[in-house]
């Protein structure tokens, strides 16, 4: 299964690769628009999404965290959106103020499936990451 996901956390990506490298091809972005580049030129079977692409810990909610940003996974969203297909996407954002949008405009996209899992709740499925 091809993975990609989108997080500015170093740790966070490793933790990703631990998880999912042994059976799967795993591919990483920290920003939005290395993401949209890497989404622009492949299929995935599975995306994860960050919002807060900013390097600041969830409790800050500056531009880093505002929707609107260009730097966030609501820009990675924004561009599935004018380029629609049907995607598996897990949004993994702990910014609980701004999943709800997210999910909501992943559903406008005829074929997509989606759900939000916070990070932490992921890390506690696969056991192995108690530092979130």
């Amino acid at each position: 299964m091809k993975i990609f996901v989108l997080d500015d956390s170093p740790l966070r990506l490793a933790a990703f690769r631990r998880h999912f490298e042994r059976e799967h091809d795993v591919q990483t972005a920290q920003t939005a628009k290395a993401a949209i580049e890497l989404l622009s030129l492949q299929d995935f079977d599975l995306i994860f999404l960050d919002h807060d692409l900013g390097g600041k810990p969830p409790e800050y909610y500056g531009q880093d965290c505002d929707p609107s940003h260009p730097n966030t996974g609501s820009e990675v969203i924004r561009w599935m959106q004018s380029n629609p297909k049907p995607r598996n996407v897990v949004v993994h954002s702990r910014n609980s103020i701004v999943v709800v949008g997210m999910i909501e405009k992943l559903q406008t996209i005829e074929g997509t499936a989606c759900q939000s899992i916070p990070f932490d709740k992921l890390s506690q499925a696969w056991g192995e990451f108690g530092i979130w």
